[in-house]
């Protein structure tokens, strides 16, 4: 028995994308500001708390030892007229240094205790998002990028039973698959149209290597081919562009798409297999890495 694919609405897939790439950027923001947060607290408690207190542990211990000095040589000189005089505004001063002495000694207590507290923390929490954080860096890309490709192969299907790339409507009931012929809603493939088995290259197409791919013009509505200004050829044939990757010609098309609604951008691999189908509307490419990236 033949396996069938069920899609009900191409509009919904194209959402879901688009959904990915923004929860991706969501979790990626999430997972850096944690990060950030961690390292500033850790740099904090290391260096500029540490120092701090240290230093102030000195000062104040010099700042004890002098009230004591000013107490005892209250106590043991006599003034003129032959008595000891009141030491009890040295004695005060002295209480006041002892006990800023003691805030110094349990800050600088406190701190070599949150130091290694918050170095184990941070190694727990990395520990902790390490495989999600991996799902959403290299898994989910991977996914979407299938996702779209399916797509691609999706509209490129409803093509065949609207006589050229369609303007999509925002729902398509039915299914399809091997022996399908006529998908149940508002669109019918006819029974002899031709199930394409491969790649149709034409004769102008481009040779090259992966991962570079090739880029062509046609107007949305017809099918036809178009230059890269929404001109018909001049000798009707497909005009190709060659680009390092897939991504640098999704980048690409989405500006010209989006300088001319009228153009539909066919994205081809080395074989001639449709990758991604590009028109104006669709979700934006994901964006260009960093070259420290």
């Amino acid at each position: 028995m033949a396996e069938v694919a069920r899609v009900h609405n191409l509009e919904a897939l194209k959402k879901l994308k688009h959904a990915l790439y923004k929860f991706q950027e969501t979790v990626n923001v999430a997972l850096t500001d944690a990060e950030s947060d961690m390292q500033r607290t850790t740099i904090w408690l290391e260096t500029e708390q540490r120092t701090y207190w240290v230093a102030q542990l000195r000062k104040r211990h010099e700042a004890v030892e002098k009230a004591k000095q000013a107490v005892r040589e209250k106590q043991l000189y006599k003034d003129s007229t032959g008595q000891r005089s009141s030491a009890v505004d040295e004695m005060k001063i002295l209480q006041a240094a002892q006990r800023q002495l003691a805030e110094a000694e349990q800050k600088v207590a406190a701190v070599k205790k949150y130091i290694p507290k918050m170095q184990k923390e941070t190694q727990i929490y990395r520990g902790g998002v390490q495989r999600f954080a991996s799902t959403v860096q290299h898994d989910l890309p991977i996914a979407v990028d299938r996702l779209d490709n399916m797509l691609a192969t999706l509209e490129a299907y409803v093509s065949l039973g609207s006589g050229g790339p369609p303007d999509l409507a925002t729902s398509m009931s039915g299914g399809f698959g091997a022996g399908a012929t006529e998908p149940s809603g508002g669109m019918t493939r006819p029974a002899d149209a031709p199930v394409p088995t491969g790649p149709q290259i034409p004769s102008n197409f481009p040779k090259f290597d992966a991962p570079k791919v090739a880029l062509t013009y046609v107007e949305r509505t017809t099918g036809e081919p178009r230059t890269a200004t929404g001109d018909v050829p001049v000798d009707g044939a497909s005009t190709f562009e060659v680009f390092p990757t897939a991504d640098d010609a999704r980048r690409f098309a989405a500006e010209k798409v989006e300088a001319d609604p009228r153009l539909q951008c066919n994205i081809h691999d080395a074989a001639g297999h449709l990758l991604h189908l590009v028109k104006a509307g669709d979700p934006p490419p994901p964006p260009k890495p960093y070259a420290g990236d």
